[in-house]
């Protein structure tokens, strides 16, 4: 790795330097040392613009960020790649730190803000042709979907049928809880049903799976 930077410092027009270098960002990463590797990747971006491999490695920085646990980073790397895509980014790219950023919020539980990313995202996907929901594209709107129902459905999951919380209450009261709770929980069923049927719907590989276990638990 360092006789291949070292090639790279001394001569960037070398045949050879643009490939050492690449492969000194990987050799780096494997060693894990994730700062040098996201170091060649930024030099080599700037370097290299119009190299076809640029565009990747754009991405892999946020990757490399979350593999090493370096989380913060990772956010906002995948945040701006989001927001500003990179010209000439492939859709799943774009997509891809999409899903990412909103898994980073979901670990963070961030309720609110992450109901408004993956509601964002869902219109993201509503924007595309049928030609670009290619098969990884339905799995990363299934997975949005599926995440954001898994919020949605957090009341029905969390409300009981107890009754009144007064243990002197009378049957009148008593009755009066029942039927609100039990109203809330059969609305809720049918709704967090139709939710993850949508899921199912996209035909998005594991999380199709997922959302019939959902169901199942529903019930």
């Amino acid at each position: 790795a360092q006789w291949y930077e070292k090639l790279f410092e001394l001569d960037k027009e070398h045949a050879s330097a643009k490939d050492a270098f690449y492969t000194a960002s990987l050799f780096r990463e494997s060693l894990g040392q994730w700062e040098k590797a996201v170091e060649n990747k930024k030099k080599y971006i700037e370097a290299f613009p119009e190299d076809e491999r640029t565009l990747g490695m754009k991405i892999d920085i946020p990757k490399i960020y979350q593999k090493f646990d370096q989380v913060d980073k990772a956010k906002t790397a995948y945040n701006a790649f989001q927001k500003s895509p990179p010209k000439d980014a492939p859709i799943e790219f774009v997509f891809f730190a999409r899903m990412k950023y909103g898994e980073i919020l979901r670990d963070e539980n961030r309720p609110d803000r992450l109901d408004k990313h993956w509601e964002m995202v869902l219109k993201q996907f509503d924007k595309l042709t049928e030609e670009q929901m290619t098969p990884q594209m339905k799995e990363f709107k299934a997975e949005a979907a599926f995440e954001r129902g898994t919020y949605s459905s957090r009341k029905y999951m969390d409300s009981q049928i107890s009754g009144p919380s007064s243990s002197s209450a009378s049957q009148k009261s008593i009755d009066r809880a029942l039927k609100k709770q039990l109203k809330v929980k059969t609305e809720g069923l049918q709704k967090t049903e139709e939710t993850f049927n949508k899921v199912i719907e996209i035909g998005g590989g594991e999380w199709t799976l997922a959302a019939v276990v959902q169901i199942g638990r529903v019930y």
